[in-house]
């Protein structure tokens, strides 16, 4: 049995030599009937050659990639493409298959995925991993392109990726996309002010809240940044001490903070309209996320809070 199973493989390995040593030697293809297929992708991605027995047909390869080319075809005469090969037709000489290509041209370029971060702080290096361009042709082809991709196509950006950024230069900008004549803008970029930054709310009374919290703001505690809140009446009349209890105004910092201003029960109104968070306070200033909390209870409904949520982050 063990003798037997010897056998078949030492003729599989003298038929497999046998084979590859017919594919180079120019005898041994003529006396098998063996014919070699090589395929000229002019100027595409590379195509291997076939070697088949004469009266086998050619098998169709995949189709080669050309940049700003569409494919059209394997063709027996090159350059002037006039016979396109039949891949039901078998060879019975050895042949070489060009490549016919119909050049592209480009229409317009579209941004159609945004890099995954868009929101920064002041200082922040620009990270367009995750864009991805689109580039329309005629002919109705499309091709994407992910960012990575970029320089070898020579697809360039403004601002460059590694660019740090600020706020006062590159807030609501967006990064533009460049190709050819061709331009492209990512939506824009959110680059948050780091130092001393100043929130206003606007209240027409205590449940006439005008107030969208702002992005997560960065506090430095080595610089002593603070965050100042002030509270605008929306009208002159607005906000008297009539429309909420004088006992309740709180602002609340985290869970355990919690700063009353009315504790000498004058003055209510000119405490409520300005706070302000120092950075360097250490009862809040462990790195992270924090949040700040007006809290006012309506005259005569004292068991109904009003509140506003300011989102702010110390950093170093």
């Amino acid at each position: 049995m063990k003798t037997r199973s010897l056998s078949v493989i030492i003729l599989l390995l003298l038929f497999s030599s046998l084979f590859l040593i017919t594919c180079e030697n120019p005898w041994m293809t003529q006396a098998f009937g063996l014919i070699t297929i090589s395929f000229n992708s002019n100027g595409g991605s590379a195509v291997p050659n076939q070697h088949l027995f004469k009266g086998e047909t050619v098998t169709r390869p995949g189709d080669p990639v050309k940049v700003r080319h569409l494919f059209n075809g394997w063709f027996e005469d090159n350059e002037t493409f006039l016979l396109e090969w039949d891949f039901s037709t078998a060879p019975d000489e050895e042949l070489v298959l060009h490549a016919r290509w119909v050049e592209l041209e480009l229409i317009g370029i579209v941004v159609t995925r945004q890099p995954l971060k868009m929101e920064y702080f002041d200082g922040e290096t620009l990270n367009l991993d995750g864009l991805e361009l689109t580039l329309y042709y005629d002919s109705s082809f499309t091709e994407t392109l992910p960012f990575s991709d970029f320089a070898a196509r020579g697809i360039t950006t403004m601002p460059v990726n590694g660019t740090a950024l600020s706020a006062t230069s590159h807030n609501g900008i967006p990064v533009s996309v460049f190709y050819n004549t061709f331009d492209a803008n990512t939506d824009p970029l959110i680059v948050n002010t780091l130092g001393s930054v100043l929130i206003t709310i606007t209240i027409e009374n205590i449940i006439d809240i005008d107030f969208t919290p702002p992005a997560i703001l960065p506090l430095s505690r080595i610089a002593g940044d603070t965050l100042d809140v002030e509270i605008e009446p929306a009208t002159i009349t607005a906000l008297t001490e009539a429309d909420f209890n004088v006992n309740s105004i709180v602002w609340q910092i985290g869970s355990n903070v919690r700063v009353d201003i009315n504790s000498d029960g004058i003055n209510n109104i000119e405490q409520l309209r300005k706070f302000t968070i120092d950075a360097s306070d250490v009862r809040y200033n462990n790195i992270g996320g924090h949040t700040l909390r007006l809290t006012i209870y309506k005259a005569g409904a004292p068991n109904v809070p009003y509140m506003v949520n300011i989102p702010f982050r110390i950093v170093e």
